[in-house]
């Protein structure tokens, strides 16, 4: 249960909005019952900084933004599944970081931004470049050293760029000022035309993990450093192709390679797809104790799948089998 109140007030080159709200949250199984109630106020501030001329346009846009939230305090949070999120000139400005509902991030911060966009309508190109950073009222555990406590989280900095209306990339980084490194970086490159063309490449370094990790992977210290390419290409009208090869760069193994062909007429699609891939077995006993012994002494839980798949649609009817959108889009390299 979410009760909420917002307002909001427009000025000729800025914005005011207030809102306000509690969030009540219930666990209940047959060996506990849990509650906890979360009141929790915004107020954020936006100036319009905007210029034009000779069919170019920009706008710059600094943030200020107050949160907090008061969160009874609750021992209870091995039982739920709500994982933080990554960091992003968005996320940022968010109420909680969590995924999901069960976590409530207790806040009482300050967020300032700043954000760069601009656009030529002669020549079709987009910029834009945002920049920000949090200060807590109250110190939080620091992302690379849990024991000590921070007043202020990483720089969050973030791009994107369209070269035209075919080709865009985007970035983000996240800079820790105290130890002076690089917590996350990401880099992506896509072109994409309107006959379903369609190449991509992705990659992704996380120094840390920062969610919590009960089971004790031998690798749950290692960093994050995956690449991704995908291409979907038509040969013709009716026959295209198409494959994803993903590679774990901190191991040297190649951890998801799919490729297959779609064949489409006017009533019809098919295809075939083949994808060999690398899954995890959480618990490879029944014995969950051993399980968690086992992978504490360096068990490899990872197991190696192969698969070939057929997919058929009847256009505007139904399908059967896999949509080769979905199947070439991943949502996260992790």
């Amino acid at each position: 249960m979410a009760p909420e109140f917002s307002v909001k007030k427009h000025f000729p080159s800025s914005q005011l909005s207030l809102s306000m709200g509690s969030q009540y949250i219930s666990h209940k199984t047959d060996s506990f019952d849990s509650s906890k109630s979360s009141p929790w106020g915004e107020l954020q501030y936006k100036i319009f900084l905007v210029k034009a001329e000779k069919g170019t346009y920009s706008k710059l846009i600094p943030t200020i933004k107050y949160i907090f939230v008061e969160e009874q305090d609750t021992q209870l949070d091995y039982f739920l599944d709500s994982r933080l999120m990554s960091n992003d000139y968005r996320t940022l400005f968010e109420r909680s970081r969590y995924a999901g509902f069960d976590m409530i991030t207790t806040n009482n911060k300050v967020i300032l931004g700043l954000q760069r966009l601009s656009w030529s309508k002669s020549k079709g190109h987009y910029h834009s470049f945002s920049i920000g950073q949090a200060f807590y009222f109250d110190k939080k555990p620091d992302y690379l050293n849990s024991i000590k406590n921070t007043s202020r989280s990483p720089v969050i900095s973030e791009f994107k760029f369209e070269l035209n209306t075919n080709l865009w990339s985007k970035g983000l980084l996240e800079w820790d000022k105290y130890s002076k490194k690089l917590l996350l970086a990401s880099l992506g490159f896509a072109y994409k035309t309107e006959d379903q063309k369609r190449i991509e490449f992705k990659s992704i370094y996380r120094r840390k993990n920062q969610n919590k990790v009960y089971i004790p992977w031998a690798d749950r210290e290692t960093p994050t450093n995956q690449t991704e390419i995908l291409v979907q290409w038509p040969l013709s009208k009716s026959f295209s192709i198409f494959g994803r090869w993903k590679k774990d760069q901190e191991l040297n193994t190649s951890n998801d390679i799919l490729f297959g062909f779609e064949y489409s007429s006017c009533c019809f699609k098919w295809g075939l797809m083949h994808r060999k891939w690398v899954d995890e077995e959480y618990f490879l006993t029944d014995n969950k104790i051993l399980t968690f012994n086992d992978l504490s002494q360096g068990l490899n839980p990872s197991r190696e799948r192969d698969r070939t798949y057929i997919f058929f649609e009847l256009k505007n009817i139904g399908r059967f089998g896999k949509e080769i959108s979905k199947a070439l889009s991943s949502t996260k390299l992790e």
